[in-house]
């Protein structure tokens, strides 16, 4: 029905105009109520359609939605918000769509491709290789074999990227015959003869490497042998680089069988066509030395007068020479001055990380990277060249890599305390300690950063040392902090005390400071006005100062944040129906609103009921967490608080051991390490499981960190911590 009546309704919103509303027919007999529904769901469709040409996303998609609720049975407002949330970020909403539409169609080979594509950027590699496979052999794919030649190509990278051997053959084969198969078509669709020999000699030489994985060398030589012919056509006179790349594929076959010296003679044909990549050398020096040959005497005569990066790859093995370091240093250093290659720069991190064991050689590269600006210049912004923005970035995002060496240049930067340092760089060591989980580094990097920022961006440093301060529960320091600041004025300085005051007890301070901290933006103030009060446990207060700001700020993003207050203020006041209820309808705006899953799943736990769902609300909390870690590349994909709200559903289910194993792991993430909930959680799963030991350590853990935390004080929590120790004792 949508997809035969839409494109009307749309044309003739078209010539009436977007705003217009469609003229009304009478029926013969009144609309059903069903009947009704589905009318109004066409007609939002037909909007979201004209607010999508006109670029206006979020109208298009709140359109969507709404017809989507309106006629349940309808597929195509869902396909197109597949698209539609993609296109807002919305990755999860996007995922769980396309689930939906393919549930209900399970042929639309489109929706699965773009489900896949979705699966592989949060690198649910298996998942997004289990869709296309159930996809690509749609009928719907009968004389589209473009789109069946990227799905099959697709699939074999997912298999790839999962560590299928055995799969990523049979998709790299299944793409090989694919492309002879669909030959006449593919050229009908506009490939030329060219693109495609090109195509299936790529597809020939990842065929091969999947071949040499699973050591079935000689078909892996044919492989590459056909790549080589379909590269060489003498009509486009490739026959260098056919035959070149034909040399690098035998050498990482012969690598591959353990016969080093074969495999350096492939890479020196290949190198004979002077190669740029860093890789090749990189590989070539690994053979060498499995060879029992001198990489360094090699390496040093390629490069001479050959690509840079066989330089880099040089001074790599200098380095690992009992006395090349030296050398290998001050020719990085010089090198760092000159390139913002992403390579060289991961080459660099990766050779100290191994050979610099203070950290004060990569140090010294990095200050002349992060130069520290004059005292009586300080105050001005560095004018900073884009060529030498580069090469920061690069270095920051190798250093990144490598956390250990990035302790390793904390430590050796504090011990020369007297030497000026760009705070830059300090707040660059201070992200990668936070990365390598080092709490105590951070702080010393910001705190050392703040000392010698430059005033438009010390208020910057100064929020993320509050912010790191007050996430360890460290509230004296957060507030010494703030008495240290006072330059950045007397209202936003008391913003910052309200919470640690609260924090403390000192509530009454705490209200005083939020009185004075009166913002140009009003908002945050409120919010935190909020919060504080929560804090204090004054929920009743908290409650009707809810209701107030609801009133003053309606933007969508203030009464989000708004509600979640009211759901809290519900919880302290122990009306859970109420507090569920604003919960659901926050789930209801946004069904996969992260903190919402999760704080409804955990409190309805809390109350030992409805444990079904609550486990069904945070997995999903966490299934969305993860993805969001995963596509932003952080370290771990695991959030402390989220498993222990899935720990804590398993414990009131009565599966205390799933329960235990999660807060292990949970304890174990820099989050959890400092949170006396996760503890406290923990020693109840080992007491229940007979492990006296572990639930003293760890009710110990949680008695200690109580003390710095609310929870531990007008909540209770310490006392009732302290009472089960004495069960043991």
């Amino acid at each position: 029905m949508w997809r035969n009546v839409a494109g009307v309704f749309v044309f003739s919103l078209v010539a009436r105009g977007a705003d217009q509303p469609p003229p009304v027919r009478v029926p013969a007999q009144p609309l059903s109520t069903a009947e009704e529904s589905k009318r109004q769901a066409l007609a939002n469709f037909g909007t979201a359609r004209l607010r999508q040409r006109s670029d206006n996303t979020l109208a298009a998609a709140k359109r969507l939605e709404t017809a989507a609720k309106l006629d349940p049975a309808a597929v195509t407002p869902r396909r197109e918000l597949v698209s539609v949330y993609a296109d807002l970020g919305r990755d999860a909403a996007a995922i769980r769509t396309a689930r939906d539409v393919l549930k209900a169609d399970p042929q639309d080979a489109d929706i699965a491709h773009h489900l896949a594509k979705l699966l592989f950027e949060v690198k649910r590699y298996p998942e997004a290789a289990e869709v296309l496979t159930a996809a690509v052999d749609s009928p719907r794919l009968a004389n589209r074999a473009t789109k069946k030649l990227a799905m099959r190509t697709d699939l074999a990278r997912c298999r790839e990227r999962a560590n299928d051997a055995a799969g990523t053959e049979a998709a790299w084969q299944a793409v090989r015959e694919l492309l002879r198969a669909e030959q006449h078509q593919l050229l009908k669709e506009g490939f030329t003869a060219a693109e495609l020999d090109h195509q299936a000699a790529t597809a020939a030489e990842k065929h091969g490497r999947s071949l040499i994985a699973r050591k079935q060398f000689d078909a892996a030589a044919d492989a590459f042998r056909t790549a080589r012919d379909l590269y060489t056509d003498v009509k486009r006179a490739n026959d260098r680089a056919g035959a070149a790349r034909l040399h690098r594929n035998l050498a990482e076959l012969f690598a591959a069988k353990g016969d080093a010296a074969e495999s350096v003679k492939q890479f020196e044909a290949y190198l004979a066509f002077k190669p740029r990549d860093a890789a090749t050398y990189e590989r070539y020096a690994e053979q060498l030395r499995a060879a029992g040959r001198d990489s360094v005497v090699k390496l040093r005569a390629i490069a001479y007068d050959g690509p840079a990066a066989a330089k880099w790859v040089m001074l790599a093995e200098l380095a690992r020479t009992p006395t090349g370091f030296g050398e290998a240093n001050v020719q990085f250093a010089e090198l760092a001055k000159l390139t913002a290659d992403a390579d060289f720069f991961r080459i660099l991190v990766r050779t100290y990380a191994a050979a610099d064991t203070s950290g004060a050689g990569l140090l010294d590269i990095a200050e002349s990277l992060f130069p520290a600006a004059e005292a009586e210049v300080r105050r001005k912004p560095p004018t900073v060249s884009a060529a030498d923005a580069a090469r920061r970035q690069a270095f920051a995002k190798a250093l990144v890599e490598s956390p250990a060496l990035a302790l390793k240049m904390t430590r050796a930067a504090r011990l020369g305390s007297g030497t000026p340092r760009s705070p830059e760089l300090w707040e660059l060591l201070a992200w990668a300690c936070g990365r390598a989980g080092r709490p105590e580094e951070v702080e010393a990097a910001l705190t050392a950063a703040l000392t010698g920022a430059r005033d438009d961006g010390s208020l910057r440093t100064f929020q993320r040392l509050y912010h790191h301060l007050t996430a360890q529960r460290k509230w004296q320091a957060a507030l010494d902090l703030c008495d240290r600041s006072q330059a950045f004025g007397t209202k936003l300085v008391s913003f910052y005390r309200a919470m640690p005051l609260a924090e403390i007890g000192r509530g009454e301070d705490a209200m005083k400071a939020l009185a004075v901290a009166q913002l140009d933006n009003a908002f945050p103030s409120r919010r935190e006005k909020l919060h504080v009060l929560d804090i204090l446990g004054r929920y009743d207060e908290m409650l009707k100062e809810c209701d107030a700001a609801m009133s003053e700020f309606t933007t969508p993003a203030e009464v989000h944040s708004l509600r979640y207050q009211r759901a809290q203020a519900y919880l302290g006041l122990k009306q859970f129906a109420e507090a569920e209820a604003e919960l659901r309808g926050l789930l209801e705006d946004d069904p996969d609103d992260v903190l919402a899953l999760n704080n409804l799943g955990y409190n309805l736990a809390e109350q030992n009921r409805k444990l079904d769902d609550a486990e069904r609300l945070v997995r999903r909390a966490i299934e969305i967490d993860t993805d969001e870690r995963a596509k932003a590349g952080e370290p771990s994909t695991d959030h402390a608080a989220y498993l222990d709200s899935l720990a804590w559903v398993l414990f009131r289910k009565g599966k205390l051991k799933d329960a235990r194993d999660l807060l292990e792991k949970a304890v174990l993430l820099p989050e959890g390490l400092n949170d006396p909930t996760v503890w406290d959680h923990l020693g109840d799963a080992a007491f229940r499981l007979g492990d006296t030991v572990r639930a003293k350590e760890a009710w110990t853990a949680a008695a200690e960190q109580y003390k710095t935390t609310h929870m531990g004080r007008h909540l209770g929590r310490r006392d009732e911590v302290l009472r089960k120790l004495k069960r043991i004792d």
